[in-house]
């Protein structure tokens, strides 16, 4: 899909779906995490959302994995960037870095 219009190619979300389910084969547990997205520069239309929204339905219904939407966290601001798609290595980098250890800290314990 393009980083805006999300027109997203079937063949793509298939693969994408089969792959999860390849991982699930071998692993103990796998997470679906949405990057966070430079909203200075990155600003969906309302149908590019609606579509975004109907994909991570079908992959959670397929996979059974609940899939963490992190583009528009709050700790992540747009001055963290390199560019309009990249987090800086250390302003960006290691503060979203500590935002998914704290995200999933909980999430790993639960699995003891």
């Amino acid at each position: 899909a393009d980083i805006i219009e999300l027109n997203f190619e079937e063949m793509l979300v298939e693969s994408f779906i089969q792959m999860v389910k390849n991982f699930q084969a071998f692993s103990d547990r796998v997470e679906i995490i949405l990057l966070p997205k430079n909203g200075d520069w990155i600003q969906y239309p309302p149908e590019a959302r609606e579509r975004l929204d109907n994909v991570i339905r079908r992959i959670e219904n397929e996979t059974g994995i609940k899939v963490l939407d992190m583009q528009d966290v709050p700790e992540i601001t747009p001055d963290m960037y390199t560019d309009t798609t990249h987090l800086g290595r250390y302003t960006g980098d290691i503060p979203f870095t500590r935002l998914l250890k704290d995200e999933m800290v909980p999430v790993l314990r639960q699995g003891r």
